[in-house]
């Protein structure tokens, strides 16, 4: 029986080390899981600041191009009431120089036209 019980302390002994290294590796699993974990929700919260950080970006990048469009449109505006002005100054200008036309010195059929664009004015 000597030697049947040597293999039987061999075999606990054997068993018990593997339970200490079974549980070690799991122990080591579970930092691993645990670190894993961690590391995920450090890299969420980048994530979120990140995408916080391009939304304010896009929020400043809109805000300038609406101001941009806004400064075109104005301008435009102006452009076309300079042009306005400049049409109906042209406009009165030739009224004034057809009204101060002599129709003593033109020939009959002129002054039938004078006379009629004068009446239209």
């Amino acid at each position: 029986m000597g030697r049947d019980r040597a293999k039987a302390n061999g075999k606990r002994a054997k068993s018990v080390s593997g339970d200490t290294t079974s549980s070690d590796c799991g122990a080591r699993l579970q930092d691993l899981s645990l670190e894993k974990i961690s590391f995920m929700q450090e890299e969420s919260t980048r994530k979120g600041e990140r995408f916080q950080q391009l939304a304010t970006i896009d929020e400043q990048r809109y805000q300038h191009m609406r101001s941009h469009h806004q400064s075109v449109l104005d301008i435009e505006q102006e452009k076309m009431k300079i042009m306005r002005e400049r049409h109906e100054m042209d406009t009165k200008k030739e009224d004034e120089r057809i009204m101060s036309i002599d129709l003593d010195n033109c020939a009959p059929s002129c002054v039938h036209y004078m006379n009629h664009g004068r009446r239209r004015n």
